[in-house]
Order: C-alpha cells, then sequence, then structure tokens
C-alpha cells in the first residue's frame, strides 16, 4: 500500500509505520502513556508533542497547586476547630466540682484530647497506675491543701499554729521495701519550718480566691527555701527548726 505526502512524495505504508514507531520509541514512558491513553493527537510530530507535553504539565502542576491549596486549609480549620475543643473541654473540666484540679486530673483530663471528651479521657487514664513518683514539691502542696481545707478544725489555734501541730502529727519513720527509715518528708518541713511559717505569714497578707491560696503558700515557701543562702536567713532557720 502507498500513501501520499507533501511534496509529492509517495512512502510506502512500511516506511509511514516505521517513522511513527521511531518517534514513538524516542518518548518518555510518561509520553507513551498519554500516547496510548489517545491524549496525543493521531498525527503528531515531536514539536507538537513537546508543546502538548509542556501544556498538559502546566495544568497539572496547576491542579496540583490548587490540591494543596485546599488541603492547606482544610488542616487549617482543622487545627482551630480543635484548639476550640480543647479550650471548651478544659474549661468545663476546671468548672466541674466533680473533678479535684490537680496535675495528674488535668494530664488525665486532656490525654485523649481531641478523640474523645475530657470527661471519658478522665474516666480512662484514672485507671492507669503512673510509674513517676510524685516530687517533693508536688507533696509540699498537697500537705499545704490539705492543712488549709482542715483548717476549721483548728479552734482557737493561729493558721501557723495549725500548720506546725500538722507538721508534728506526721509520722516519723516510715516503711519502704520492709524497711523502717526516717520520714524525710516530714523532716523537710521540720528543717525548714522559719521558711514555711514566714510564708504563711505573707501569703496571708495577699488578697486572692481562697482556692489559690494553697498555691500562693507553697510557691513563697519554695522560694525562700530555696533562696536561703542568706547567712542570716540560714541561722533563722536553724535556730527555729522543729525538734519534736
Amino acid at each position: 500500500m502507498f500513501t501520499a505526502r507533501a511534496g509529492g512524495k509517495v512512502n510506502t505504508t512500511h516506511e509511514v509505520l516505521t517513522e511513527r514507531r521511531g518517534s514513538i520509541f524516542s518518548m518518555s514512558s510518561a509520553e507513551y502513556c498519554l500516547h496510548c491513553n489517545g491524549l496525543f493527537p493521531p498525527d503528531f510530530s515531536p514539536s507538537i508533542m513537546s508543546r502538548y507535553t509542556a501544556t498538559l504539565l502546566d495544568a497539572t502542576v496547576q491542579r496540583l497547586n490548587e490540591a494543596r491549596r485546599i488541603s492547606q486549609e482544610f488542616e487549617r480549620k482543622l487545627r482551630d476547630q480543635e484548639a476550640y475543643f480543647f479550650r471548651v473541654q478544659i474549661l468545663a473540666f476546671i468548672k466541674d466540682s466533680r473533678y479535684t484540679l490537680t496535675p495528674r486530673a488535668l494530664s488525665n483530663d486532656v490525654a485523649g484530647l481531641p478523640h474523645m471528651t475530657a470527661r471519658r479521657s478522665a474516666e480512662r487514664c484514672a485507671k492507669l497506675k503512673s510509674k513517676i513518683g510524685t516530687l517533693r514539691n508536688y507533696k509540699t502542696l498537697k500537705f499545704i491543701a490539705s492543712a488549709l481545707n482542715r483548717s476549721d478544725e483548728r479552734g482557737n489555734l493561729r493558721l501557723v499554729e495549725w500548720f506546725e501541730q500538722e507538721i508534728k502529727k506526721m509520722p516519723k519513720f516510715r516503711v519502704t521495701a520492709k524497711r523502717r527509715v526516717p520520714n524525710d518528708f516530714r523532716a523537710y518541713f521540720c528543717e525548714n519550718w522559719y521558711h514555711l511559717r514566714e510564708a504563711i505569714k505573707e501569703s496571708s497578707r495577699i488578697r486572692c480566691d481562697p482556692r489559690a491560696m494553697p498555691h500562693v503558700i507553697a510557691t513563697n515557701f519554695l522560694k525562700r527555701v530555696s533562696g536561703s543562702e542568706n547567712p542570716v536567713e540560714a541561722s533563722m532557720a536553724e535556730a527555729e527548726r522543729i525538734t519534736d
């Protein structure tokens, strides 16, 4: 079979097929896929193919950029909604009188957010036992809060006298690993009684929410203990320590 070409030259069908196959073999794999899917016109030349490929690539890049923009917009909206959900759930937890506001309770509260409500997260995490020991600063805060919450039992005792009595009531020894050892926590308060007494006096002059008072006293006490390098303060602390 013969086919005519511009200029009057006549080629055989075999020559035409050979020419087209050569063009196909010179394509990249991506261009060949486009050709097989009918995205290149039947009669194409290398120059037309290059322009067509560039046009397709430009359109693909534009669609990709638009998809990225939409994805980033959805991610921003999702972060905003999660932040709002966090704030609502934490505020509800703080206002809920059924839960005690402690670092561990708050950790249990936020652990499951935003995949579940704060209440559900607190209920599930409360069953887990932490392997991390309680720090002395936190135990100090708990002791001060406990003493303040029971201060209506002090009768005629002043607040400072009430705290001194509570320290003396602590056991002098504790049992650990079947061994009887001195109670370091009691000794800590006995040695730093002067600083605790002054922190109580200083904090009582501050006007604040009664619920915040344990934190105020504990903060002032820990500041005084950590900054007790003053020789005068150290001498007074030594002289005022509880010896019972």
